[in-house]
């Protein structure tokens, strides 16, 4: 079993460097920076950069440290036990091996139950300080399902717990891998697209402006486009109509190549703007270039750099990586993820597989013989338990690594 696990995140290894080959233009889109807040601002009230560094509304410098909460508003095989499947593929094959309305059931109870006022209590008691939270754009745009965010904001209020909402997955696809939730054509080739999630954005602006405890926006999770052009005019486009109706939350930009290309911006979009990279080390160790990198950016710039993402990976990598980071001044960091099946790379709580469940998704990632209707419907019921909370099991050597700075 384990052999198999390594074989699969070879692959996607190797389809990862491939795609980090590809060639890409060389940006001319030139950016006009707002660099004046000028309608209702009330910037001290909330999350605000000032330079390179972090304050609250209190005037104290902070860093945002805290958890990812992947697998839950934008869903991916391997957090729920196998496979580099998408949440696309993963509904899709739930609902032929039983039926629309099972689904659908499923997936609202996925909604209610993978992270709950409990979750958010516990990451409080843990000292963690912040959530990124992935999002499918479907979520933000659903009149139902994006009370599933303004439940979590009512939570993370009473536990002080600041939030960043991330569009982890854009209409088309912002990439090609799973985690994109990829259509048959890509953000990038869709004007249609690009202004939707304009739109998205706008609309989650206008919802959530005067809440405070949202910490930023994080616009596009893991850009890969071989034009930055059309990255850095999407940007353009969404923060100006982000900032049309709020004026005061911290914009958050990552990096073309999945957060990690940050030559494309020449200058600041907006006033109260950060910078976000993602970093894993599954290639090769060059963190400390890379963040010479990230940092020589940040400060020729005079913004914060965030790591929005890191872990996966070995427990004495992960300790370095986080010294790293506190050396380097980073603005904070978000550990990627809170909950997840075990694999080959520590978690930090464990979501427990049934053989029940297995059998799905399994078969989902293409290891394991149909199941049956009744067969699936057990599993799904399974996991359901499987992922709550009080059913989650704690390792307490990340646990140590990861609240040593706090």
């Amino acid at each position: 079993m384990k052999a198999k696990i390594i074989i699969g995140i070879t692959i996607l290894l190797i389809i990862l460097y491939t795609l980090s080959k590809i060639s890409y233009k060389k940006p001319t889109y030139t950016i006009v920076p707002n660099t004046m807040c000028i309608n209702n601002c009330n910037l001290e009230n909330f999350i605000h950069a000032k330079g390179t560094k972090l304050y609250d509304k209190n005037g104290n410098q902070i860093k945002l440290r805290g958890v990812n909460l992947g697998g839950w508003l934008l869903w991916e095989g391997w957090i729920w036990g196998k496979g580099f499947t998408s949440e696309s593929k993963i509904y899709n094959d739930l609902v032929e091996l039983t039926s629309e309305k099972d689904t659908e059931n499923f997936r609202n109870s996925i909604y209610k139950n993978f992270i709950t006022e409990q979750d958010i209590k516990k990451i409080s008691e843990l000292n963690f300080n912040m959530i990124r939270v992935p999002v499918n754009y479907e979520v933000f745009e659903n009149v139902n399902k994006i009370k599933r965010i303004d439940n979590l904001i009512s939570w993370c209020e009473k536990y002080n717990i600041y939030i960043v909402l991330t569009m982890h997955a854009t209409p088309g696809g912002q990439s090609t891998l799973f985690t994109a939730n990829p259509g048959k054509t890509l953000l990038w080739d869709s004007k249609e697209y690009q202004k939707q999630t304009v739109n998205v954005w706008r609309q989650v602006a206008e919802r959530y402006k005067d809440k405070t405890i949202v910490a930023g926006y994080d616009l596009i999770n893991e850009p890969d486009t071989k034009n930055p052009d059309t990255l850095l005019k999407l940007y353009n486009d969404i923060i100006k109509n982000i900032r049309e109706v709020d004026s005061n939350h911290l914009i958050i930009i990552e990096g073309n190549k999945f957060a990690k290309d940050f030559s494309i911006f020449n200058k600041p979009y907006t006033y109260n703007q950060m910078y976000s990279f993602h970093m894993y080390t599954w290639f090769r160790d060059n963190r400390e270039e890379e963040l010479s990198r990230y940092i020589k950016m940040a400060n020729e710039q005079n913004l914060p750099m965030w790591a929005g993402e890191f872990g996966e990976n070995k427990l004495d990598l992960i300790a370095s990586t986080l010294d790293l980071y506190e050396n380097k001044n980073i603005a904070g960091w978000s550990f990627w993820t809170w909950k997840k099946a075990e694999n080959k790379y520590p978690y930090l709580y464990k979501i427990k597989i049934t053989d029940a469940w297995k059998k799905v998704i399994y078969y989902i990632a293409g290891s394991n013989k149909k199941p049956s209707k009744e067969e699936t419907l057990k599993g799904m019921q399974e996991f359901i338990e499987s992922i709550k909370i009080q059913n989650n099991v704690l390792n307490n050597e990340t646990l140590k690594i990861l609240t040593k700075p706090l």
